[in-house]
């Protein structure tokens, strides 16, 4: 739930700034659960179906419906920013990438999810029109010139 509660933060305040968000998280129990009547502090909530191509699907499909100007994709996961890479390169948004950790770093991975987050890590430097990382040590490994 800890990203939950990033998404949830960012959303409430930028709402509060004025800003038109909506957030798209996975519709799993849990989340509907948690957000029974649809919304947070205001923000809109889309729930995907469950399952990876279904999740990944209903992303770029309310993506398209919502024809945002900004797309903030939290981490580099599989089921989240193939999505915002794909709709930023057809719609022509900005993309916010945002990281909260060196997930390729991380040994509880295999090392394909591992192989997958160096790419993804790497690709996020390249095409991300800003990129949001949550420490000095990231900020670091992110602000490298490319190799």
């Amino acid at each position: 739930m800890g990203t939950n509660y990033r998404v949830l933060g960012l959303a409430s305040s930028a709402k509060r700034l004025g800003l038109d968000v909506h957030i798209i998280l996975p519709g799993l129990g849990e989340n509907r659960d948690w957000f029974p009547d649809g919304q947070y502090e205001g923000v809109p909530i889309h729930f995907t179906r469950s399952g990876v191509l279904a999740e990944i699907q209903d992303k770029f499909r309310i993506l398209r419906s919502l024809r945002p100007q900004f797309v903030h994709c939290i981490d580099v996961v599989t089921r989240c920013f193939p999505v915002c890479v794909a709709y930023r390169a057809t719609h022509k948004c900005e993309l916010i990438v945002d990281m909260d950790e060196h997930l390729s770093r991380i040994r509880q991975f295999g090392p394909f999810q591992r192989l997958y987050f160096v790419l993804c890590e790497n690709y996020s430097r390249l095409f991300a029109d800003r990129l949001v990382v949550a420490s000095r040590f990231l900020e670091k490994w992110f602000g490298r010139p490319e190799r």
